[in-house]
């Protein structure tokens, strides 16, 4: 089991953080249907972001959430249970009851207007919407997971893990349990358990879903040896990842042609297989390219937080901006990824100046 900080990790989950500006930046030029939770479609589309979004959300969640799992477990075992809880109610729950109250209110009446028009200008239009986030948890949905994750996660510790023996060994199924019981979900509660949910009141699927991978994190830490074996980078995992990959979004593109029945199953077990694939590749990737501290990096992870809560608000009134003045796709895609990331990064500096940002 290693202890000491792992600047792969680090750099992992600030390179998941950040790659939330693509995605976001990415979906209002989808050929697929966003309407549902995302308010503006460009007249222009290409299936370059449809391909793009597909790859980032099949590990970029789940990544995050292994990561989490790992780490909460490192800070129990060092600091204990009342210290860990302290330190996740100032690194979660403050910057998320925070978010929510000044910055979620923003990103739904922006939504309100890219749906509707500026007739949503105006106090009255805008009162509302500060009051109350209409779309409930909107990209902190991800924190308002990790809250219950923790407190479960530190409940049995406290409570129940002195009366549990864990196996001594490597236990190298666990890769496979894992495996299956996520097919199970996605057989029983619908493929859309892969997608986060920004309810209150979230779907159990979804809730599952990203728990095992919560989960597996913490498994990670304590058979950390195994875990290198299994994410150790080589030629036939990445061709294997990458044969996945292609064969999924083969199946995706002509998923209009099968019957439900026997095809949902079959997606099922090929959207984890790349999933797993895709995540153990890029575990081995970080750790063999960060795992030596480098300042930058460092620099990016400790400032992605901040710029993750951030970006999305200031998107959204891009996206409202420039929305009639660029007409390619690309060119609107790119423009709002350099000038989102810019602002963020602006914002976290003006935070950390006020020294903000340290308390997080």
């Amino acid at each position: 089991m290693k202890k000491q900080r792992l600047h792969d990790l680090d750099a992992l989950r600030g390179v998941m953080m950040l790659l939330g500006i693509v995605f976001h930046s990415a979906v209002s030029f989808l050929i697929y249907p966003v309407q549902e939770f995302w308010p503006y479609k460009f007249s222009e589309n290409h299936v370059f972001f449809d391909v793009l979004l597909t790859l980032i959300h099949l590990f970029r969640i789940p990544v995050f959430f292994i990561i989490a799992g790992y780490f909460m477990s490192m800070q129990l075992d060092k600091y204990g249970g009342k210290q860990a809880a302290l330190k996740r109610i100032k690194r979660i729950v403050v910057p998320f009851i925070f978010s929510m109250l000044f910055l979620a209110p923003w990103v739904s009446y922006g939504f309100g207007v890219l749906a509707y028009g500026e007739t949503w200008h105006g106090l009255n239009g805008v009162r509302p919407y500060l009051l109350l986030p209409k779309s409930g948890t909107v990209h902190f949905w991800f924190l308002y997971y990790l809250i219950f994750y923790n407190l479960i996660h530190i409940l049995y510790a406290q409570f129940l893990a002195g009366k549990t023996k864990y196996p001594a060994t490597s236990d190298t199924g666990a890769l496979v349990r894992l495996f299956l019981i996520q097919v199970i979900i996605l057989f029983v509660f619908g493929n859309q358990s892969i997608h986060g949910d920004y309810s209150f009141l979230p779907a159990v699927g979804s809730v599952l879903y990203f728990l095992m991978y919560y989960l597996f994190g913490i498994w990670a830490y304590r058979h950390y040896d195994t875990f290198v074996d299994w994410t150790t980078i080589t030629f036939r995992k990445m061709l294997i990842a990458l044969g996945l990959l292609l064969g999924y979004l083969s199946f995706r593109d002509h998923e209009r042609y099968f019957s439900h029945g026997i095809w949902h199953y079959f997606e099922s077990i090929l959207t984890i297989s790349v999933a797993f694939s895709l995540i153990l590749v890029i575990f081995g990737l970080f750790r063999k390219f960060f795992s030596q501290e480098q300042k930058w990096a460092q620099s990016m992870a400790k400032a992605s937080y901040t710029i993750y809560l951030v970006h999305l608000p200031i998107l959204v009134w891009l996206l409202y901006i420039f929305r009639n003045k660029v007409a390619n796709p690309f060119l609107f895609f790119g423009l709002l990824m350099i000038l989102t990331t810019l602002s963020s990064v602006l914002v976290y500096l003006i935070l950390d100046w006020l020294k903000i940002t340290k308390r997080l």
